[in-house]
C-alpha cells in the first residue's frame, strides 16, 4: 500500500503535458504514480507513458426523449412544430407561460430569463406527468424560486392553455387507466395500477400520475434500452470503447 500522489488535471486537448521532460507537477518521473481507473491496480509509470493512460468518459444523455415522448403522445401542435424544428422546448414553454414572443424566451439578456427557464423546466418535467400547484410551488422551491400556490396553478393553467391537448391527453390517459387498471409503454410493456381504485383520493391522485407517467418515462427507458442493445452490437469492433453504466437518461462510455 502506499500513498500516490494527488494529481492536477491533464489537458487532453492537446495530449501534451506541459511540465518539463524530467518532471511531472513538480514530481520526478520516477516517482509519478499513476493509478488507473479500474482501481485495481498501481502502476509506475514515466512521464512519457502518461499520455497512453489518459481515459476519457463518454456520456450520451437521453434527457430530451421525455418531452418528446408527451409531444408524441398528445400531438400537440406547438410541441410537434418544435421537435420537427429541432427547437427548444423549454423557451417554447417559457413562451407559452408568460405570453411572450419566442424570441424574448430565448434571449439570455433577458432579466427574467434564468427565473422564467426554471419555472419551464419545472413544467416540462412535471406538469406534463400531472404535478399540481402544491407540487410545483415545492419544486420552485427547492429551484431557489419562492411562488405562492394561487400563482404555480396561474402557472400551470396557462401551460395547458398554450398546449391544450395535453389536458385532453391527460384525461383521456387516466380515464383509460381506470377502465383498464394499467398503463402501458409505446412498445407495450405494461404497468399494473394498484391503487388506481383505491377510496383514499390522495392514493388515488398518486397513481393516476403513474399512469401518465408510464407512457412517458416508460417509453425512454424502453428506447434507452434498445439503444444500448445496438450500440454494444456495434461495440464488437471498436474494443477501446467500454460501457460502463447508465444513470437514469444517460449512458456512460469509457474510451
Amino acid at each position: 500500500a502506499f500513498d500516490a500522489p494527488v494529481l492536477p488535471a491533464i489537458d487532453v486537448r492537446s495530449l501534451r503535458l506541459p511540465q518539463p521532460k524530467n518532471t511531472f507537477c513538480g514530481i520526478e518521473k520516477e516517482k509519478c504514480f499513476i493509478q488507473q481507473s479500474s482501481l485495481t491496480k498501481s502502476l509506475h509509470r514515466s512521464l512519457d507513458d502518461v499520455v497512453s493512460l489518459i481515459t476519457v468518459f463518454l456520456c450520451n444523455d437521453e434527457r430530451r426523449n421525455h418531452a418528446d415522448d408527451v409531444a408524441s403522445y398528445c400531438r400537440d401542435k406547438k410541441m410537434l412544430q418544435t421537435y420537427l424544428n429541432d427547437g427548444d422546448i423549454h423557451a417554447q414553454t417559457t413562451s407559452v407561460i408568460y405570453n411572450i414572443p419566442f424570441e424574448e424566451a430565448i434571449d439570455k439578456n433577458e432579466p427574467h430569463y434564468k427565473e422564467r427557464r426554471a419555472i419551464a423546466k419545472n413544467c416540462n418535467f412535471g406538469v406534463f406527468y400531472g404535478l399540481f400547484p402544491n407540487g410545483l410551488m415545492r419544486n420552485l422551491k427547492k429551484a431557489g424560486i419562492e411562488k405562492t400556490k394561487s400563482e404555480c396553478a396561474e402557472i400551470i393553467q396557462n401551460l395547458k392553455n398554450g398546449y391544450p391537448m395535453l389536458s385532453t391527453w391527460q384525461d383521456m390517459t387516466k380515464n383509460e387507466a381506470i377502465n383498464t387498471g394499467y398503463s402501458e409503454t409505446a412498445f407495450g410493456r405494461r404497468r399494473i395500477l394498484k391503487g388506481i381504485y383505491s377510496p383514499d383520493m390522495g392514493t388515488r391522485s398518486y397513481w393516476q400520475r403513474c399512469a401518465l407517467n408510464t407512457p412517458i418515462q416508460g417509453t425512454a427507458a424502453d428506447i434507452l434500452k434498445l439503444a444500448m442493445v445496438r450500440i454494444l452490437a456495434q461495440l464488437k469492433d471498436h474494443p477501446y470503447i467500454r460501457p460502463l453504466l447508465t444513470i437514469h437518461d444517460e449512458i456512460l462510455f469509457e474510451v
